[in-house]
């Protein structure tokens, strides 16, 4: 038996005597690379063809026997080299995942504080502090897919070879295992080409040239088994129905490779652009709902559009692990999120990153309570004046929402516009400010059923009475 197993590899590498399609002309645009990169290419390439060179001697020398044993080599090679690319993608998914959960949580306890161009500014800030892990799911889903490209016409030829092994039982399985770990890198694929906040065109001539390689080998498999439908026939040997088992997986993979191909190229895997709609319901029941699908309860700022989460305009992509009808359906409490340092930290960073707010507005902002953002906004103050609220009062916003909502109904009872709350704020400056705010409120809490003059004169001499409060009711006296 020994003779029967030669030793037919080069470097480590098998081979098989079918090689990969070259892709059209169209599909090989050039791209630009980092010149040490492109160096290393180069240098691939060369020992690429050498090596192809050195395959083609080998083949013709073997024997059915040989090449089956062979076969089953380059078989597994294949499923490991696809699952280690599998596994390497799924991470990469993962880190993307997350950062875009937390850029969603952000833009949601934000949104009322920015402007629909500020909003999509402060993702694009986001994402270029993350370059790295965006990069990184970028390469990865790029890697995969060229390795599959590469290996299809290999995997095609061992299941040819793979009836000549001299141990059948023993390799039975082995194409379905490298056409289920095909499968399972369509899955990564399309969750890698669903988040991308950019698409990828290299990405989509990969997938278009593999999903070409494999309608191929679908057809010619179809043809070497004798049946069309490809189904096997009774009493086959057990290593004969490789090819067409192969081809009907592999017929299967080349449509969802197609539909993957045709999305790859836009922002979070939608078709030119065009956003519709998306049975969300449906998802949910189904089991596989993403951000999008959960996110609408929080408030009217998250909607779905063509199956993509927008926040306040901005598309965010990602799936989370999610708990549909729970209070903190998305998002962190407000009370963990304006203590919780990474988020302020975060978030202060990219405001400045942004150009939206810096120093210590940038934190101020950070640290602010998203419930009282919300009633700012409800109460008609504008994305500007929300931030100088912020500014001039950064404690205020920061505790309890009912601080807001009271002074937003003692100003609505003195009629004072969002204009001239701020304005008076304002002058008073950031510690006045959230002084002169507690009086205020604990005077129209106490003197407010009184009627107007009563909490002014509370503010003046009241025993909550400052300094800060005398000079905010002068400014509402002279106001009124």
């Amino acid at each position: 038996m020994a003779e029967l197993l030669p030793p037919i590899s080069l470097r480590g590498t098998t081979y098989s005597s079918v090689q990969p399609s070259t892709p059209a002309a169209e599909d090989v645009a050039p791209r630009e690379v980092d010149p040490a990169v492109a160096q290393v290419q180069a240098t691939d390439a060369v020992e690429a063809a050498r090596l192809r060179a050195a395959e083609s001697a080998v083949i013709g020398q073997l024997t059915p026997r040989q090449l089956g044993v062979q076969a089953a080599r380059t078989l597994d090679e294949v499923r490991v080299g696809i699952d280690t690319r599998n596994m390497r993608l799924h991470a990469a998914n993962r880190e993307v995942e997350r950062l875009e959960t937390r850029l969603a949580e952000q833009l949601m306890n934000l949104s009322p504080s920015m402007s629909q161009d500020e909003r999509q500014a402060y993702a694009d800030a986001y994402r270029a502090r993350s370059s790295g892990a965006y990069g990184e799911a970028r390469d990865a889903a790029q890697d995969l897919a060229d390795y599959l490209r590469d290996n299809a016409a290999r995997v095609e030829q061992a299941a040819i070879d793979l009836a000549g092994h001299p141990i059948p039982n023993a390799v039975a399985g082995m194409v379905n295992g490298v056409t289920q770990s095909m499968q399972n890198a369509m899955g990564v694929l399309d969750t890698a080409v669903r988040q991308s906040p950019t698409g990828s065109a290299e990405l989509q001539r990969s997938l278009e040239a593999l999903g070409r390689d494999f309608s191929q080998i679908a057809e010619r498999a179809a043809l070497r088994h004798g049946a069309p439908d490809n189904r096997q026939g009774a009493g086959l040997d057990v290593t004969r129905p490789a090819i067409g088992g192969l081809g009907v997986a592999i017929g299967q993979l080349s449509r969802q490779v197609g539909s993957l191909a045709q999305r790859a190229a836009g922002k979070f895997g939608v078709v030119g652009g065009t956003l519709g709609a998306v049975d969300a319901a449906g998802r949910i029941a189904g089991g596989t709902a993403r951000t999008e699908h959960y996110a609408g309860a929080a408030a009217g700022v998250a909607q779905v559009v063509g199956g993509v989460l927008r926040i306040g305009g901005v598309a965010v992509g990602g799936p989370v692990s999610l708990v549909a009808g729970g209070a903190s359906i998305l998002f962190t409490a407000a009370s963990a999120v304006r203590d919780r340092g990474e988020y302020v930290r975060d978030v202060t960073a990219t405001l400045q990153a942004a150009g939206i707010a810096n120093g210590a507005d940038a934190e101020a902002l950070a640290r602010s309570n998203p419930e009282s953002l919300r009633l700012l906004e409800a109460a008609r103050f504008g994305p500007q004046q929300i931030r100088d609220l912020v500014s001039a009062a950064p404690q205020s916003v920061r505790m309890h929402e009912s601080t807001i909502a009271d002074l937003l109904r003692g100003a609505q009872q003195f009629g004072l516009s969002p204009a001239h709350v701020v304005d008076m704020l304002r002058q008073l400056g950031p510690v006045e400010a959230d002084v002169a705010i507690n009086g205020f409120t604990r005077a129209q809490s106490s003197m407010g059923s009184l009627g107007n003059e009563r909490v002014l004169q509370e503010m003046r001499t009241g025993f909550w009475a400052s300094e800060a409060s005398r000079r905010l009711a002068e400014m509402i006296a002279r106001a009124r």
